[in-house]
């Protein structure tokens, strides 16, 4: 907004001093005898009225100019007022179109977001519904998984069980009654009993004893309380004599053992005879005593697996 300065040719404290001197004079003008107006006037009336007289032209002259100074500022003023008008119409219609060209603009743009959007759909649709099923298919994996462990972690369970009852019972029937002949250990998940060649065995023989067929005889009873068992029988000798010889000794002692126990009741496809010869010792054979220690016959006891492991894996 623009500021206006008004200005003149005389100042309004000047021209308020002219106006009370012309107060003045016309006061003294009244005051003047009127009926010496007939007579002779005296020279300072004369004066007086003279000076009156130029006062009142000065002052008319000044109002005049006053007035017309005041008339062109008034002129003035109204130009800049329609000017100011005009500008502001112009500025509200510029203000207007501008608007309207925005929501132009904003519809344009939401249809073309619109048009993206019902184009994407189409394509993506045949996506989404395949992703989806393979989602589904996923879900349904874990879910068989789950529960798939579940049952897994219950077999671990079993597998303890069974193997403390089968241990509580060698241990009974065995190691209490044979404690230099026999051992028993649990390690990655199996129990493994080991029967020395002297209880089994004569020196240099593969034929089971008497004294090692009421042993073998008492194992299987003990088999036949816990089916749940895999049995691998191995046979193993130490580094004396040829390896042809120890491979045949080891075996044969194996197959004889395992024999024996599925005459006894074991059940059969439960048992599997295997020969390690002298390459799986508990000792170095290094000393008479540690060689007695490797001839032996190790029977490894394996809970059934009642569950695949397959699904660890997938």
């Amino acid at each position: 907004m623009s500021c206006l300065l008004f200005t003149s040719c005389v100042s309004h404290k000047k021209y308020a001093q002219l106006e009370a001197d012309l107060r003045d004079c016309k006061s003294k003008y009244k005051k003047l005898d009127m009926p010496n107006l007939d007579g002779k006037l005296s020279e300072e009336d004369c004066a007086q009225l003279q000076s009156l007289y130029k006062l009142q032209v000065k002052t008319n002259e000044q109002q005049h100019v006053y007035n017309i100074k005041l008339e062109k500022e008034l002129d003035y003023l109204i130009a800049e007022y329609n000017a100011l008008i005009d500008h502001s119409d112009n500025q509200l219609e510029n203000h207007i179109y501008n608007r309207q060209d925005l929501e132009r603009q904003i519809r344009e743009k939401e249809k073309n977001y619109n048009y993206a959007a019902d184009s994407y759909n189409y394509s993506s649709n045949g996506d989404l519904q395949a992703r989806e099923a393979q989602l589904h298919e996923l879900e349904m994996r874990l879910y068989n998984k789950e529960i798939n462990l579940k049952e897994f972690e219950t077999y671990l369970k079993q597998k303890e069980r069974d193997l403390e009852n089968l241990g509580v019972s060698i241990d009974r029937d065995f190691l209490n009654r044979y404690p230099n002949d026999v051992e028993m250990i649990r390690k990655e998940g199996k129990l493994y009993l080991s029967l020395s060649h002297q209880l089994l065995f004569q020196t240099g023989s593969s034929s089971v004893n008497s004294k090692g067929k009421s042993v073998l005889k008492r194992l299987a009873a003990i088999l036949k309380a816990n089916p749940n068992m895999n049995i691998v029988v191995q046979g193993h000798t130490d580094s004396s004599g040829s390896d042809s010889k120890n491979w045949d000794l080891s075996v044969q002692r194996a197959a004889n053992v395992v024999k024996l126990l599925v005459s006894y009741g074991a059940n059969p496809k439960s048992i599997t005879a295997a020969g390690r010869s002298s390459y799986d010792p508990v000792l170095p054979n290094n000393s008479t005593a540690n060689k007695s220690k490797n001839r032996r016959t190790e029977i490894i006891f394996t809970p059934k697996a009642k569950v695949d492991y397959g699904f660890l894996n997938d």
